[in-house]
């Protein structure tokens, strides 16, 4: 027995309570509780077999819990009498009964708070542990106190349900509230929630006829004094000084208290007790007008004049005081200006909602409370306060109002601000830049204490502003600083922790990334992951790594809780290599702070470095590879050392002279052998980091998103995606939050997702504009414009005038940065996956062998062997985890020769159309339907002509390694491969088999009798089988795997990217693509677009001389997807798609020549492709196996040629089968003309269908 068999967590001191409810159940279920519980004891035992029962289910019970226990929980138990004894010491050492345990768990107990976005249920269970936990020490909680635990720890978005269950007459139980607890929580998920108070954000006003939406009074400040507890009208020193001086007043004032009035603002000084904001009705409405609302639960404005990084989102409630209803419809974020002490600064308002109906714009109290700082409220305005600053935001100005004291900056003015320095401050803001955005302490310690090498500045000037770190590093009041002490070697303390998901996957499927970070030199590696099942995976690597570089041995291994470090295979590896596991106790991350403080950091500086060079949510894997880079190479506190944690780790001084901005754009120079003479030298890319193990860059082809590796670039740091930065802008910024960079506690989670702009909404720039986003990343939501290379107005050094010695810089240790399919045999080898690369080298060498594919000979005089290489491929199911690994060998045949190396090429798959025809017999006749795949199907074709071909890479012959191979075979990539596969497979099924093939379609084969039916559609080497009797589909496989080397797949779910379901109870056959429709909408940026209706516009005709009269529209078009996504549309048009035909049929007439509003044309069949995600076809057995065809043309429909446009669509067993949109070859002069010629191209299409099916079911 052992412990993997319990099936419960080993109990490791902190989870006493659930393990010894698990411990109890394995016991019960076992039969041995009652020897444990003391329910039978030994003295209670009569006879001697009684006694020795007793005794082995004792000793049987013993070994079950210390099974259950790590070994460093043993001591406690090791010693005991019994199961029962060691039981006891259990319940004693962590049940202790003591008064400092009671006022311990009760303490937490009452001030355990549910954060915002917390789930209920997970709440609810920790106060229901807490209190079980207070019952086991003797200390139990009623059921009242539990109740009003419950109800008072709650987030405020549940202000309203508490109070409607403190209006309710009868006692409320544990079960009542829970119920409802959980009833609003499913609530508000199946409303679509947006988060930050979501759908539920209201805006509170003064008051109206039933003077509702009144808020407790401990949870807001007085208006007077600011002070908690009481509102203004009952403020001590406001009374005193009304009794004083404004006595008459007071009266005639409280007198109007009750006044019946429309409340839409607030109408008298004396009525400040309330909450206010600003309702729909009020008569003088201006956007410019904004005040100081403490009831609002975001800034919300009227206007998106001044908004930047603007988003839609559908339509989200907000409600007023007076009963009114108003709309928000997008977010955005808003730049401020304001005056402090330290003169006009700038403030960055985030996440401020757009209301258009709003009468003013209104500034949350709250939300600037929560993201920011206090705000104290005075007689004559308010204050906020923000890192040690306190400027005045709101002026009273008559009537109980105030009006902010910020103005909006508009969108241009601000931008300037994101790359400004301070006067004379350029190149220590650009090292700022190149340095991750580092702080100006640490920039100053690398200079004046010479960390590196290559800096090029003697002192370091103040900067004061960046907008990148603005936006990114925004953080909240941190833990105290940790007093553990160091230790004193490399690798004696790892510490580890995952962040993630992300938001968007990168490039290479990525969405989380974990650290390792060496105690003693604070020296990182990152790894990017698709899913947290791969950390063992990864601290196996990078154990290796470490151990090789420093000579020592990683001895303790710190982390959280997390499932990810508590794996069989994580635990097997430290027990073998003699590393001991730390665990932090749960819900207490800040213990692991060290990992903890290195996530936000990584994180808050990838974020800062793609706002900087306006690099979308995709690029945060490559932003995260680069920041741990930088970090690697900065001075922290950390080791109170005046050096960086790479020097610390490899005993050398960083070189940080070629440091460059990330996102920025350069001229890379394009080898000799990939140009042509008169080629252009040099293409544009954009920087996105420093390439793995080697000294050289890495950069994205801005063109053709292509990655490349080189040292031979000219950078432009002052040039993005948006434009160039001008360095020496004179405005500031007021940096709101902590930007506390090395200290290694912080309250709340890891920041675990970037916050970037959202492309979603509906506006398009204009063709001036200046803003460019990549082809991989942009959202097809916003068509953007791609400007020419200007002339750079910043000039850096150049890598040619680098010394040498700066030229040899160190790389980063970056690990699986991209992690995209490997394109060579030597990159699958060096890539991180390089074990399965080599199964799957394996695996298709043995086939080749096993099949005679070629033969080893010296190549003959006059003849040139052609080359071949490795092809790799992910394969993944319908739900798009990973399948299997695969490897093929292809030969170079584009170097055949006709008439030389092969004569014909012709083979034929089957029509889309045939494979329908046997899915709806299928729902007719409710025919099995099964999957098959001919492994190396071309190996089994033989050859008539001579080919030589060079030895594979990875498998060359040691003992010939100048000979080559002569193929026997038709391997993959020869020009006639597929041709003598097909012959091959048709003489087969004609004469050994016992399958016949339908004339019209090649490809479709089926056997006879009808009661006997197996009919099979091959698309090359995939195949379908169809049949209505287990035993002869059966034997059908067995005749295939004997003459054919096969895979059986079993029922058939996923063909040709095609998802199937096949009920056989209810003759059902239904046919989707959702896994290929999503990755077209992913890989264009359309996947949170704005559904549509319809994929075509009825009053837009689409014409060629759009491109004449839109000017301009070859920049705008340069590297817009059109084809590509043509292509992705056309493939869904063409399997299950039949409305998709006629705007298909459009939009391919432009792809050679696209202007933008054919672009955004195509845009609209995404949309709809958003709105119809479970549209596809379905066949049915009532409908039965008659085919009908319904047929139909427009008359002159192309307003340009006059061509008419015709179509038909045939249907059998209710579903379609065939369809086809296509403009006619001549011009009709008459409708009826465009019909007849619609009905003879339908005309035929029926005859094809009637032989085929006369055919199959005769």
């Amino acid at each position: 027995m052992d412990a993997s068999s319990l099936r419960i967590s080993k109990f490791d001191g902190t989870n006493f309570h659930a393990w010894k409810f698990k411990m109890q159940m394995v016991l019960e279920e076992r039969d041995l509780w009652e020897v444990v519980s003391g329910e039978i004891k030994a003295e209670q035992c009569e006879t001697q077999l009684d006694q020795a029962t007793y005794k082995r289910k004792s000793r049987k019970a013993m070994a079950v819990i210390c099974l259950a226990m790590e070994d460093s929980q043993l001591p406690l138990v090791r010693s005991a009498s019994g199961a029962c004894d060691a039981w006891s010491r259990l319940e004693d050492h962590f049940e202790k009964k003591s008064l400092a345990n009671k006022l311990f768990l009760r303490r937490r107990f009452f001030t355990t708070m549910m954060e915002e976005g917390d789930d209920v249920l997970e709440h609810i269970n920790k106060l229901k542990t807490l209190a079980e936990q207070l019952e086991a020490v003797g200390a139990p909680v009623c059921e009242d106190d539990l109740v009003i635990t419950l109800l008072g720890s709650l987030s405020d978005s549940y202000q309203f349900l508490i109070t409607a269950l403190e209006s309710r007459s009868d006692t409320l139980s544990w079960e009542l509230v829970t119920s409802r607890l959980l009833h609003e929580e499913m609530k508000r998920k199946e409303q679509g929630s947006k988060g930050d108070e979501a759908s539920q954000g209201q805006a509170f006003i003064t008051r109206d006829n039933q003077r509702k939406g009144r808020p407790v009074k401990k949870s807001w400040p007085c208006h007077n004094c600011g002070k908690i507890g009481h509102w203004m009208a009952e403020c001590p020193s406001r009374i005193q000084e009304n009794t004083e001086r404004h006595r008459p007043q007071r009266a005639q004032d409280s007198g109007d208290r009750y006044r019946s009035q429309r409340a839409n603002v607030a109408q008298e000084e004396d009525s400040g007790d309330y909450l206010f904001s600003i309702g729909e009705t009020t008569s003088a409405k201006s956007s410019d007008i904004w005040l100081v609302d403490s009831g609002a639960t975001q800034h919300m404005t009227c206007s998106k004049k001044f908004m930047r990084n603007y988003k839609g989102f559908d339509a989200v409630d907000v409600h007023l005081a007076d009963d009114g209803i108003v709309q928000a419809i997008g977010s955005g974020d808003i730049v401020m200006s304001m005056k402090t002490p330290q003169g006009m600064k700038k403030g960055v308002l985030t996440n401020v909602w757009h209301i258009p109906k709003l009468s003013r714009n209104l500034f949350s109290v709250g939300r600037f409370t929560k993201d920011v700082g206090p705000v104290t409220f005075t007689k004559d305005g308010c204050y906020g306060e923000a890192k040690g600053t306190k400027w005045k935001i709101g002026a009273r100005e008559g009537k109980g109002l105030f009006k902010l004291q910020m103005t909006p900056v508009a969108p241009e003015q601000a931008n300037a601000a994101k790359s400004s320095g301070c006067q004379g401050g350029t190149k220590s803001y650009l090292w700022h830049l190149r340095l991750g955005h580092i702080g100006h302490d640490g920039l100053n310690c690398i200079v004046t204490k010479n960390i590196g090498i290559g800096i090029d500045i003697s002192s370091v000037k103040k900067w004061d502003v960046c907008e990148g770190c603005a936006l990114g590093k925004q953080t909240r009041v941190r833990f105290q600083s940790n007093t553990t002490a160091h230790t004193s070697k490399l690798l004696e303390v790892i510490h580890s922790d995952v962040c993630g998901p992300m938001s968007m996957a990168t490039f290479s499927g990525k969405r989380y990334f974990v650290t390792f970070i060496d105690d003693k030199s604070r020296y990182c590696v990152v790894y990017l992951l698709k899913s947290k099942s791969e950390v063992a995976a990864k601290f196996m690597e990078y154990a290796a790594m470490a151990e090789t570089q420093t000579g020592k041995r990683v001895k303790y291994l710190q982390s959280d809780n997390g499932g990810e470090y508590k794996s069989d295979k994580l635990a097997r590896f430290c027990a073998e290599r003699g590393i001991q596991q730390r665990f932090t106790p749960p819900y207490t991350p800040q213990l692991n702070g060290v990992a903890e403080r290195m996530n936000r950091t990584l994180v808050e500086c990838a974020r800062c470095m793609m706002e900087h060079a306006g690099l979308g949510k995709s690029y945060w894997g490559e932003a995260v590879m680069t920041a741990m880079f930088l970090r690697n190479r900065c001075p922290t506190r950390a080791i109170h050392q005046d050096k960086s944690p790479y020097q610390v780790w490899t005993m050398k001084k960083p070189i940080l002279a070629n440091l460059k901005v990330f996102g920025c754009h350069a001229y890379v120079q394009v080898p000799q052998d990939k140009r042509a003479k008169f080629d252009s030298k040099s293409s544009l890319c954009r920087f996105l980091g420093y390439a793995e193990h080697q000294k050289s860059y890495r950069f994205e082809e801005v063109s053709t998103g292509a990655i490349k590796i080189s040292r031979d670039a000219t950078f432009m740091e002052d040039k993005f995606d948006e434009g160039p930065r001008n360095y020496n802008d004179e405005s500031s910024v007021v940096e709101f939050g902590d930007h506390d960079e090395d200290e290694e506690k912080e309250e709340g989670k890891t920041d675990d997702d970037m916050d970037s702009s959202d492309d979603d909404n509906e506006d398009t720039r204009s063709s001036k504009s200046n803003i460019k986003r990549h082809t991989r990343t942009q959202s097809l939501e916003k068509a953007t414009v791609i400007p020419s290379p200007k002339r750079r107005t910043y000039r850096g050094p150049s890598l040619e005038h680098v010394s040498a010695a700066a030229m040899d810089f160190e790389a980063a240790y970056i690990v699986d940065s991209v992690g995209e399919t490997p394109t060579t045999f030597k990159s699958a080898m060096e890539s991180s996956d390089s074990g399965k690369w080599k199964e799957a080298c394996d695996s298709e060498f043995d086939s080749l062998q096993r099949n005679d594919t070629w033969e080893i000979v010296p190549l003959p005089k006059g003849r040139k062997a052609i080359g071949c290489r490795w092809v790799f491929r992910v394969k993944e199911n319908q739900d798009g985890e990973v399948e299997r690994f695969k490897a093929r060998l292809v030969a170079k045949g584009f170097s055949q020769k006709f008439g030389v190396d092969y004569e014909e090429t012709f083979a034929p798959v089957a029509k889309f159309t045939s494979i329908r025809v046997v899915l709806s017999m299928a729902a007719k006749y409710g025919l099995m339907l099964h999957q098959m795949d001919v492994k190396t199907a071309f190996l089994n074709g033989s050859l008539n002509e001579d080919i030589y071909m060079d030895q594979p890479d990875g498998y060359l012959d040691a003992t010939q390694p100048d000979y080559v191979c002569k193929l026997k075979r038709s391997l993959y990539g020869l020009k006639q491969s597929p041709r003598m596969w097909n012959q091959t497979k048709n003489g087969w099924f004609f004469w050994k088999g016992g399958i016949k093939r339908g004339p019209p379609a090649p490809p479709l084969h089926h056997n006879r009798p009808p009661q006997q039916q197996v009919f099979g559609g091959v698309y090359v080497d995939d195949l379908i089988l169809a049949s209505s009797n287990n035993e002869l589909l059966k034997s059908t496989k067995m005749a295939l795997s004997k003459r054919f080397e096969m895979t059986d797949l079993g029922e058939l779910d996923y063909f040709l990217g095609m998802e199937i379901k096949n009920d056989r109870k209810t003759g059902m056959v239904t046919v989707q693509q959702t896994k290929f429709f999503k990755s077209v909408l992913t890989k264009f940026g359309m996947d949170n677009s704005k559904p549509v209706k319809t994929p075509q516009d009825p009053g837009l005709k689409l014409t060629k001389n759009m491109c004449e009269q839109e000017c301009k529209h070859e920049d705008t078009m340069c590297n817009v997807p059109y084809r590509s996504a043509v292509g992705g549309i056309m493939y869904l048009m063409v399997a299950t798609r039949p409305d998709l035909a006629a705007a298909v049929g459009s939009l391919s007439q432009f792809s050679s020549d696209p202007c933008p509003t054919h672009w955004q044309a195509l845009k609209r069949v995404l949309r709809y492709l958003q709105a119809t995600p479970n549209h596809g076809l379905e066949f049915t057995r009532e409908e039965g196996s008659r085919i009908c065809g319904y047929t139909d043309a427009d008359w002159a429909g192309d307003i340009e040629s006059r061509r008419s446009t015709s179509g038909y669509v045939f249907m059998m067993s209710g579903g379609c089968i065939s369809w086809k949109s296509q403009k006619q070859r001549t011009v009709t002069l008459s409708s009826t003309e465009a019909e007849y010629m619609a009905l003879s191209e339908a005309t035929k299409e029926a005859v094809w269908l009637k032989v085929l099916l006369g055919n199959l079911v005769r």
